[in-house]
């Protein structure tokens, strides 16, 4: 069968998302390496550079999670599927933390980041659970 064209999106953003994270992952790495041997104190250098690095390795895991559901989703997988859902399903989640933190705070951006957020997550999650969709991927 055929990909849709929305689970080709879908892939194409995973794909995107992988290679921002790899950046992300390796201006960690850099740059709390250099602030680090700025410092003047030893200990603070040190450990500037190990938060560089953790986040970079985080960064670099995260980017293969991506990659691979990416390509689940470009071969049509089913475990890639349900893996965006469940992934979908926290982005609401992380909007929800977002928007409590944009009332407690009066900020109207976050609140509407936020709502954003999840309604593009609510999207995906409704998307992946139409009938032609669902059957793309071998399922009832």
């Amino acid at each position: 069968m055929q990909r849709p064209g929305g689970v080709t999106l879908l892939a194409i953003l995973d794909f995107i998302s992988a290679a921002a994270l790899v950046c992300g992952g390796l201006a960690l790495i850099l740059g709390l390496g250099i602030f680090g041997s700025m410092t003047h104190e030893r200990g603070a250098g040190l450990l500037l550079a190990g938060l560089g690095a953790a986040g970079g390795v985080f960064c670099f895991l995260m980017a293969a999670v991506s990659a691979v559901v990416g390509y689940g989703m470009w071969t049509l997988q089913n475990w890639a599927r349900i893996i965006s859902i469940a992934f979908s399903c926290l982005a609401i989640l992380g909007g929800l933390l977002g928007m409590m933190t944009g009332v407690m705070h009066f900020h109207p951006f976050w609140m509407v980041s936020s709502l954003f957020r999840m309604a593009i997550a609510a999207l995906i999650i409704w998307y992946l659970f139409q009938p032609q969709v669902k059957s793309a991927f071998g399922t009832a």
